[in-house]
Formats: C-alpha cells, structure tokens, sequence
C-alpha cells in the first residue's frame, strides 16, 4: 500500500498527476524495474515514480463551485425533482459540447464510450492540444484555463493508473496498458513530443474508423485520442477570440468528468481511499452532498420529537 502523511488542514492542498505520454516516453532503467518486478507484481511502486503533485489552486477551486452552485439552482428550479437530479449528476461533458456552437462534432467522445474511454481520449487530446500550443505560441503564457484543463486531465488519469475502483466501472487499466504500447510505438525512441505531433498532420483523418481500426487489436485508444487532438486544434480556427476560448471549453469538459466521476463513486470507496489521504475527488463529492447534489444520500425522517 502507498501512503501520504496528511496534516490537518483547511480544504485539500494538493492533487496527484500523471500524464501518460510523459509515462510513456520516459526512459526506463531496466535493472531498477527488474528489482522492482521481484517485490512488486502489480507494479505499484513504479506507478507512484511517475506520480507527481501539484497545488490545488483558487482558479481551480472556483470553477469547481461555480459550476456546482448552478447545478443547485438548476435542481431548486426544478423543484428538486430526482429525475432531473439524476440528469445533472449524468452530465460528463455532453452538454458543454452541445452548447458551445464553436465546438466540432466531437459529441461522441463524451457520450458513446464508457467513462475510462473517454477520459483517456480526451487525457491524450488535451496532452497533445497543450504542446502543440507551446510548440506555436511559445510568447506568453496560454492562460489560467490552460493549467486548469492540464491538471483536471492528469489527476483524472492517476485516479485511472492509481485508484480505479474510484471510477465507474470500466476496463480502464486495460486500456491505459495497450494505450501505453501503441503510443511507444507511434512516438518510436523520440524523447520529445514536438515531431510526432507535426507527424499526425500527415494523416488522413476524414474517417473515424481509420482511428478505430488502428487500435481494434487491442483496447488502445491511442489514435482515437489523436483524431480528437487534431478536431480540438480546428478551435483555433473556429473560436473568433483568442485561444483562451479554446482552453475554457476543454477544462469545462473535464470539470464535468470530474463531478460525473465525483457522483458515481460509492462512499465505501471514497472512505477506502481516505487511509491513505484525501482526494479531491472527495472533497468534491462531499461539497455536492452538501448542496443536496447527491443520490447515494438516504434522508432520513426526523423523528416527532425534534419536529416538535
């Protein structure tokens, strides 16, 4: 078991990354991984290695109330209906691409898959979009909404690597393993993502099923989550401000996957993972029970006494 020593604290501080490109083109010490293989089979101490940290920070905090303080609204306009409760707590994504007239015809990333598919899409487009990005606009900084949609992908994608169970049930470690080896194969011995990016231009991309196929033998959603990077930069062109409209869209995107994920989580696995310290995942499926955006919540009846 892997633990992090915790301290009292007000709200959650930090939240766990992994990108599984950089996981994947980092250069492997053979004889440290044979040593680890030995005293480690489900390779768990490798996975933390490439696990890092970073500050959950106020940008990040405000989306994430904002979004579900109109979630309470919208619930309190309907009269509390649970029907509608239940189709706020569905949203992952869809409705922010249905609105956004901007937005390619990208719905099927966010509807048609299971939930472990599409987060590893979209994880591998928003990778891909961000160093392409650094790669053309290398003057400035590319905004809040940047590092937001960029910490969202890679905490979403440790809860798949670390802590599945905390996710809807899907064959995500399946997929990230024959993901890992198709992308080894695309990027080659490449140790930078800049000329593989500049490679993908070349590929007819008209057809989905190009993509589907390319990964058909396994469960990789490599290719798929190309297609999706390469309709995602098409943004630039169709968003008439700057770039930053572009980022706003695709962390919206994942702070949908981060509530859908947050409300489908069972409290069993929430409290499992708090032996080994808080999530933010948690904390925010604690924040939506307190604004009554929760159906894994049994209320009680007073009793007369207290009702008196």
């Amino acid at each position: 078991m892997l633990f992090r020593r915790t301290e009292a604290k007000k709200g959650i501080r930090s939240m766990a990354q992994h990108s599984l490109l950089d996981y994947c083109l980092q250069p492997r010490k053979i004889k440290l991984d044979a040593v680890l293989n030995l005293f480690d089979h489900e390779d768990n101490l490798e996975k933390y290695f490439y696990t890092s940290w970073k500050d959950v920070n106020p940008e990040l905090k405000g989306i994430i109330y904002s979004h579900l303080q109109e979630k309470r609204r919208k619930y309190e306009k309907a009269n509390f209906s649970f029907e509608y409760l239940s189709e706020l707590l569905d949203e992952r994504g869809y409705n922010v691409i249905e609105e956004n007239r901007h937005a390619p015809d990208i719905g099927y990333s966010v509807s048609e898959p299971e939930f472990t598919h599409s987060l590893l899409l979209w994880h591998i487009a928003t990778d891909l979009v961000m160093h392409d990005d650094y790669q053309n606009f290398r003057a400035g900084n590319l905004g809040p909404y940047c590092q937001i949609s960029k910490l969202l992908s890679d905490y979403m994608m440790y809860l798949l690597f670390l802590c599945p169970a905390m996710l809807p049930e899907g064959i995500g470690n399946i997929r990230h393993h024959d993901t890992c080896i198709e992308a080894k194969k695309f990027f080659s011995k490449r140790l930078r993502l800049s000329e593989p990016i500049r490679g993908l231009f070349g590929i007819d991309i008209d057809s989905r099923s190009f993509f589907v196929e390319m990964g058909s033998k396994r469960k990789s959603v490599f290719f798929e989550g190309c297609r999706l990077f390469i309709q995602l930069k098409a943004l630039n062109l169709n968003f008439r401000r700057e770039r930053q409209e572009k980022w706003k869209f695709i962390a919206h995107v994942w702070r949908d996957m981060l509530t859908y994920a947050s409300s489908q989580c069972s409290w069993k696995e929430h409290a499992k993972q708090l032996q080994q310290g808080d999530e933010l995942l948690t904390h925010v499926a604690l924040l939506m029970a307190h604004l009554g955006l929760s159906n894994k919540i049994d209320l009680a009846e007073l009793p007369q006494r207290i009702k008196d």
